[in-house]
C-alpha cells in the first residue's frame, strides 16, 4: 500500500524526483495537524499542542524521511492515527473510535509490517482498559465477548482484507484476478524477504538532538508517573513508545537509525507530557517551553544544509 501511495504522486507529476517524493512530503505535512490534535486530546489547551507540533516540524528525521520515496512515512502516519483513536476509545468508550483505530491499524500494516509492532502496543492498552472496566463492574462477560468479537472484525478481519486487496495493482500488472488461487499464492510469496548479493544502499537520517535527548530524559518522567502515580496518560504514551522499540531488541540483523522513526512521534508526546506538567506546576512555564522549541528550531536551521 505504501508503494501505491507513492505511485499517486508519480501519476500526478510524472516519474520525476518531485513526483516520487510528493506523496511522502504530503503525508509528512499531514502529520503536523494530527500530532496537534493528538496532543490536544492528551493535554488540552493550545500552547502545549502547538509546542509539540513545532518540535515535530523541526525534527531532522521527520524532515528527511518524508522527503524520500520510502514507505516509512506512511507507517508512522497511520501509527499516529491508530493510537489517536485508541486513546479516544479508552477515554470515552466509543466503539466508533475503536473501529477507526482498527481500520488505521490495517491500513498501516498494509503499508509496512512495523505497524504490527504498533498493534501489539494497542493490544496491551486494550487489555488494560478491559481489566480496569471489569474491576469497576462496568463490563460483564457478555459485554466482554461482544467487545472481543468487535475487535476480531476491526483488528483482524478488516486489516487482513485491506492487506490482501492492497496487492490488486500488483496482480493486475500480471493479469491476475484478486479472487484466484494464483493471486493468493502471489500475496503469500511476497511475504518472504530477499536481498540480492552485492547490492548496497545507504542514506543519512537522524533525530534533532533536542528531541532525541530531551525526549529520552522525558521518558524517565513518564516511567515515574506511570508507575508511582498511576498516571494513565503517561502509561499510554510509554506503551506506545515501547511497542515500537522493544521488538527491535530481538532483531539480530543490522538495524538503522530510521527504524527509530516511529518512536520519535511518541518522544514528541512524551515531551508534551512534561510541558503539560510545567504548565500546572511552574509559574513561568511558557518561557521554558518556548526556549526548548526555539532550541529545536535553531538546530534545524543549523543542520538544514546537511539535511
Amino acid at each position: 500500500l505504501g508503494k501505491i501511495i507513492i505511485s499517486i504522486g508519480i501519476a500526478l507529476f510524472g516519474m520525476t524526483p518531485f513526483g516520487w517524493r510528493f506523496s511522502g512530503t504530503f503525508f509528512g505535512v499531514l502529520m503536523l495537524p494530527v500530532i496537534y490534535i493528538f496532543a490536544k486530546r492528551l493535554f488540552g489547551g493550545k500552547a502545549v499542542p502547538a509546542a509539540c507540533t513545532l518540535v515535530l516540524a523541526s525534527d531532522f528525521m521527520h524532515f528527511v524521511q518524508t522527503r524520500i520515496a520510502t514507505i516509512d512515512t506512511y507507517a508512522v502516519f497511520f501509527i499516529l492515527l491508530m493510537y489517536l483513536f485508541m486513546y479516544g476509545f479508552i477515554t470515552t468508550g466509543s466503539r466508533r473510535e475503536l473501529a477507526l483505530s482498527g481500520i488505521f491499524f490495517g491500513i498501516g500494516a498494509a503499508s509496512k509490517w512495523t505497524c504490527i509492532y504498533a498493534g501489539a502496543g494497542l493490544a496491551v492498552i486494550w487489555l488494560i482498559y478491559v481489566i480496569r472496566e471489569a474491576k469497576a463492574q462496568r463490563l460483564d462477560m457478555k459485554g466482554f465477548w461482544k467487545l472481543c468479537g468487535f475487535c476480531v472484525i476491526f483488528f483482524v478481519l478488516i486489516p487482513c482484507l485491506i492487506y490482501y486487496f492492497a496487492y490488486i495493482p500488483y496482480g493486475t500488472a500480471h493479469g491476475i484476478s484478486p479472487f484466484s488461487a494464483e493471486y493468493l499464492r502471489m500475496v503469500l510469496d511476497n511475504q518472504i524477504e530477499y536481498f540480492d548479493d552485492g547490492t548496497h544502499s545507504s542514506f543519512g537520517a537522524f533525530l534533532n538532538p533536542a528531541l532525541c535527548w530531551g525526549g529520552l530524559l522525558s521518558l524517565f518522567v513518564l516511567i515515574y508517573t506511570a508507575i508511582f502515580r498511576r498516571d494513565r496518560c503517561a502509561g499510554f504514551i510509554l506503551l506506545g513508545y515501547l511497542a515500537q522499540l522493544i521488538p527491535w531488541l530481538f532483531v539480530t540483523r543490522i538495524t538503522f537509525e530510521y527504524h527509530y522513526f516511529p518512536c520519535s512521534v511518541f518522544l514528541v508526546l512524551s515531551l508534551g507530557y512534561c510541558f503539560n506538567l510545567m504548565r500546572h506546576n511552574l509559574r513561568h512555564w511558557k518561557w521554558y517551553v518556548s526556549g526548548f522549541v526555539t532550541l529545536s528550531i535553531t538546530l534545524f536551521v543549523m543542520f538544514y544544509p546537511a539535511l
